[in-house]
């Protein structure tokens, strides 16, 4: 969620038969200025964060440019077992088909 204040905030829900209970929820500084959010589309990776002027994604309390300018439609496919980490971006010129990975993998120790 995207307040006038300029916070982006998540919160993540359990649901019991009884109830629906808040897990947790923080508030994340975001970029200069404020930006109207008009779509979010998860991802294996994080959130995809559509504004009026950019594609953003939401990971690990950061928020990192995918596309810097205006696009027509942004597509993800959580629910894909090969695809859930592949962002389709539709622009004027075009179709940007992005694939997200993380840099970093923590090894367990055995």
């Amino acid at each position: 969620m995207y307040t006038d204040d300029g916070e982006f905030l998540t919160v993540s829900l359990r649901k019991t038969a009884e109830e629906i209970t808040v897990k947790s929820s923080h508030a994340y500084e975001t970029w200069k200025g404020k930006k109207r959010v008009l779509s979010m589309h998860p991802t294996g990776v994080g959130l995809i964060l559509e504004t009026d002027d950019q594609v953003l994604l939401f990971a690990d309390d950061e928020f990192y440019p995918i596309v810097n300018s205006e696009v027509l439609s942004v597509r993800t496919f959580i629910k894909s077992r090969r695809y859930k980490n592949v962002v389709a971006i539709a622009r004027e010129d075009g179709v940007l088909i992005t694939g997200l990975f993380q840099d970093h993998i923590e090894e367990s120790e055995g």
